[in-house]
Parts: C-alpha cells; sequence; structure tokens
C-alpha cells in the first residue's frame, strides 16, 4: 500500500492517538486501565482493518483481546502476550507515522504489510471456508477464503486464493452469537452469509492487493456490489495440496525482525486423515486435536472460548468416522511444529464449516438488540 492511497488527514490522528493510548497504559500500568483506553485501542483495531492496515489490525486484534481478559480477571489472561503485542502495536503505529510525515512509501509499505491494490472490474468467486473470532463485548472478525471461477482482469488469474474480512462491534452486553452478524446488511446491499451458502458470487468494482505469499485479499468499495448466482457444483476441483510447494515457500521466505509465526500460514487440504482425542499442550486457552496425516502430526488448535464451541464439537463427531471427509484449514509452522485451523469438510454438497453455528438467527431480535 502506497501513501497516495491512504487517507492522511485520518489516518495521521488515528496513529498519534493510538500511540499516545498505549504510552499511557505502560507508564500507569494496567490497573489504571480505562474504557476510554480500550475504546481507542478498539476503534484502533476496527479503522486500521478498514483501511487494509493488516500487520498494525492483526496485532492491535491480539492486545485488545489480551485486555478484555484482564479487566474480565480470566484465568487464561498472558501478561508476556500482551505485553508482547502492546509494544509490537506501538512500534508499528511510531514507524507508520513517521513514514507518512516523511513520505516514506518503501518504509510505509514495508510496515503496512500491504501491497498496492490492484482494480477489478468484475470477478466471480466462491468460498470454501470462513474463519471466525470472537472478543467478548468488543467484536468479531471473520475472514472468508474464496477462489476466482471467472475473471475480467488479466492481473487476476482464475484459481486465485482470495481473503475478504469483515468485522463487527459487539454491543456490551449483548447475547448475540457472532453468526448472527453475518445476516445484517453491509453498504453494497448484500449479507456476509451470501458468502457461505455454496453459491457463484459475482463482485464488480473491488479492488485486491496481492500479498507475499500469493493469496490476495479482496476490499470492496463503496461502489461495489456482490450477487448471489447459481449452485456450485464442481468442488472436487479444490481438493488437493503439494507439500513439496508449502516447503519451497518457506525455505524462499526471507525472515524480519516484525514477523510472526501466523503470517507464513497458507490453505491446505488434507486427504486419508484421522482425528485423535485432544491432548494437553501447555495452553490453557485452546485445545490441541491431533491429525494424523501420512504419519504426520499435524496439531489442530482449537480455542477453549465461544470462538471454538462449534469447531471443537464437529472435531469430536469427527473421531468416530473412518474416513472423514477431506478437511480444508491454515497451516502456519509454530516452534518447528505444523499447526493447523481446521476450516471446513467436504461432502457431498460442499464445504460443510466447521467453526459456523448453524442455528436459525431470529433477525427481528437481532435489529432490536443492536439497537442502543
Amino acid at each position: 500500500m502506497k501513501i497516495s492511497q491512504v487517507d492522511k488527514q485520518k489516518l495521521m490522528p488515528l496513529l498519534d492517538e493510538l500511540s499516545k493510548a498505549i504510552e499511557d497504559l505502560l507508564l500507569t500500568g494496567l490497573t489504571t486501565a480505562s474504557d476510554a483506553t480500550r475504546q481507542t485501542l478498539n476503534v484502533s483495531f476496527q479503522e486500521s482493518s478498514r483501511l487494509g492496515l493488516l500487520r498494525l489490525g492483526g496485532t492491535l486484534r491480539v492486545a485488545c483481546e489480551e485486555l478484555t481478559r484482564y479487566t474480565r480477571n480470566q484465568a487464561d489472561f498472558s501478561r508476556k502476550r500482551f505485553s508482547f503485542f502492546l509494544n509490537r502495536a506501538w512500534l508499528i503505529s511510531r514507524g507508520l507515522s513517521l513514514a507518512l510525515k516523511e513520505g516514506n512509501d518503501a518504509e510505509f509499505e514495508r510496515l503496512s504489510w500491504t501491497p498496492a491494490s490492484t482494480p477489478v472490474s468484475r470477478l466471480e468467486v466462491i468460498c470454501l471456508g470462513v474463519s471466525k473470532k470472537i472478543v467478548a463485548n468488543a467484536f468479531c472478525a471473520f475472514d472468508f477464503r474464496l477462489r476466482v471461477l471467472s475473471t475480467e482482469s488479466g492481473d487476476i488469474p482464475v484459481g486465485q486464493k482470495l481473503v475478504w474480512s469483515s468485522v463487527f462491534p459487539i454491543k456490551p452486553g449483548s447475547e448475540i452469537p457472532a453468526e448472527g452478524y453475518l445476516h445484517l446488511p453491509q453498504k453494497q446491499k448484500f449479507k456476509a452469509i451470501d458468502f457461505m451458502e455454496g453459491k457463484r458470487l459475482t463482485i464488480e468494482n473491488a479492488a485486491v492487493a496481492f500479498e507475499k505469499s500469493g493469496s490476495g485479499r479482496l476490499t470492496l468499495l463503496e461502489k461495489s456490489s456482490v450477487k448471489q448466482g447459481a449452485k456450485f457444483e464442481d468442488w472436487a476441483q479444490y481438493i488437493s495440496w503439494d507439500p513439496l510447494e508449502a516447503l519451497n515457500r518457506l525455505q524462499s521466505h526471507p525472515p524480519e525482525p516484525l514477523d510472526l509465526d501466523i503470517e507464513l500460514q497458507e490453505e491446505i487440504v488434507l486427504e486419508d486423515w484421522q482425528v485423535e482425542l485432544p491432548v494437553e499442550d501447555g495452553h490453557e486457552s485452546q485445545k490441541t486435536y491431533p491429525i494424523i496425516y501420512k504419519n504426520v502430526i499435524f496439531r489442530a488448535v482449537v480455542a477453549k472460548g465461544a470462538d471454538g464451541t462449534e469447531l471443537d464439537e464437529n472435531l469430536h463427531k469427527l473421531l468416530k468416522a473412518k474416513t472423514p471427509p477431506p478437511l480444508f484449514g491454515l497451516l502456519h509452522y509454530e516452534r518447528c511444529r505444523l499447526t493447523l485451523q481446521p476450516l471446513s469438510i467436504f461432502g457431498g454438497n460442499g464445504p460443510e464449516y466447521l467453526n459456523i453455528c448453524t442455528k436459525d438467527v431470529d433477525l427481528t431480535t437481532l435489529l432490536k438488540a443492536l439497537k442502543f
């Protein structure tokens, strides 16, 4: 992302306010963390994500999670994790601010971790999986993993991997399930739940930014449109994965000081796999299901909070399956271990989303609860 692509008048005050909030928090201590401080961090996360500042947005998301755990006196609060991501957020925000003031495009792009966007007039996509993250009384976020079926842009080939993210603020005290927010109308007059109905989706007047991994991040603009098409049937073409290509990408990656393990994640599909009972893995906030694939053990990590309930239940059901369906998920490498985030299985009717609650949502109740 180039400096010319951002709104300096909005971004500069956001970065300065964020830096000051972090400095105040570090100087006065967590015991003085006010509602205003927490609100500043949450708003900064949402705005940086909306503006496409992926590295800052992801860092603030984790810091907000830990701050919420602290204020709620939760046992799984991690001082080490909170300090690491809070300081990292300060470094990135200060670096971005200096790059803006100096007009340093190269440094701004490196710190934002977002390459320049490519305008897209028309795309047709399908959704293979969805990841979910919930921070109580703060926000819920969904990442939709897409494949391009057809395009009018020469820069985006058929089969290209895309990610579209949607973040929803949560009203304090709300008991609405995170999936309920997927039914809310977007600015472009569609609903996020439309991506999960196994149908072709036509997207017009959008933008795509390509990451170093080769995946593209889809951004919907004010004039974008999203329309559902016919039911998609040819799921079999996506049930494959080449471990050698993943190894080549890993070996060719030049490490940088601000890199995180999760930033090297990639989409994979496992066939002829088996899942075993969860084991203790030294983390109080998560469960770990060993997944065996070709005599290799993958660590399927499941959060113990609200965002892991459905995944935990579905993996437990798959313990009884003699031949589980092909598994689609996100793989990253953590302390020399293969860490997997399962997203979906490919049944006879396409992907079944493992971490999404399928219960019906009462839209009338939803809209009433969202009124402040």
